[in-house]
């Protein structure tokens, strides 16, 4: 048993280097990110390793949506953080901001990856009016705000499935000082474009109008996703520029994919500025 142990330290260590990490994708994640009414959003995200074994947490690469940089810093790559078991661990807003390379602004998704299973959740708050500075501090951050998790590979959305993006909450294009506002946050964490079409229903019939950040389409609507990129819509129902506003609808929306991505829902209040999270499911025939 004795001569044998070393050959078992060997291959246990040798099946350990040979693990493959699995990619988890935030579908959407914010530095300094300026919204509607003077909202100012960040992000953090908070990082569990329910193992009994430490384990590497590799921060990148980000799905740049938007991101400025006037004084850029120089990020390792790649960049990792080490979760000690059974434990939580605060990724700041600050840690965000030297992984995407200190920039002044950004939005996007973001990718990680481990070699064990780890769960991340990502919240994202409007800071204003908020005194501490989450660019220099360890601590949360303070605001209202939202939870978005993030999505392992073996989970993203696929081809060949129909998703549904559930209660989402939309108002007609047009209105003068929206009461809800809905939008879809897209990451393709693929090294390859992505075809999304959106449809207002099941399947893809009857035709319908939308506004997707001001442009008018006809669904069933096909657009692209850059490789390792990302996308954001905002949805409104269709409509002309004078159309009536009527009540806020309740509405569905529906979409299928040719490759993996990321998608995530957020129906705003703005009466209180506060975000609602809204995943999508896969449907059944």
């Amino acid at each position: 048993m004795r001569n044998r142990l070393p050959l078992m330290i060997a291959l246990l260590l040798l099946l350990a280097g040979a693990a493959v990490a699995e990619e988890l994708v935030l579908p959407v994640v914010t530095v300094v990110w300026p919204g509607k009414a003077g909202n100012l959003w960040r992000s953090e995200v908070l990082a569990t390793n329910p193992g009994p074994l430490p384990v590497d947490l590799e921060i990148g690469p980000f799905l740049p949506g938007v991101i400025k940089a006037s004084d850029p810093c120089m990020v390792p790559s790649p960049l990792r953080r080490e979760l000690p078991p059974y434990s939580t661990q605060l990724i700041t807003a600050a840690d965000l901001s030297f992984a995407l390379g200190c920039p002044d602004l950004a939005i996007g998704g973001l990718v990680f990856s481990a070699v064990a299973p780890v769960s991340l959740v990502a919240r994202v708050a409007n800071v204003t009016g908020f005194p501490n500075d989450p660019s220099a501090s360890a601590a949360p951050i303070s605001g209202f705000g939202q939870q978005i998790p993030a999505i392992p590979a073996s989970q993203l959305a696929v081809p060949g499935t129909v998703y549904q993006v559930p209660g989402l909450i939309l108002d007609a294009n047009g209105c003068i000082g929206s009461r809800f506002e809905t939008y879809l946050y897209i990451a393709n964490p693929d090294t390859l474009p992505v075809d999304v079409t959106l449809q207002q229903s099941q399947g893809g019939t009857p035709a319908g109008e939308l506004v997707l950040s001001g442009q008018p389409v006809v669904t069933p609507y096909t657009f692209k996703v850059p490789a390792r990129g990302w996308k954001q819509l905002l949805v409104k129902l269709g409509g002309g520029p004078m159309g009536p506003c009527g009540e806020p609808q309740l509405l569905d929306l529906f979409f299928t994919t040719t490759g993996p991505i990321a998608v995530v829902g957020a129906v705003v209040d703005r009466g209180s500025q506060e975000p609602r999270t809204v995943l999508p499911l896969a449907t059944t025939q």
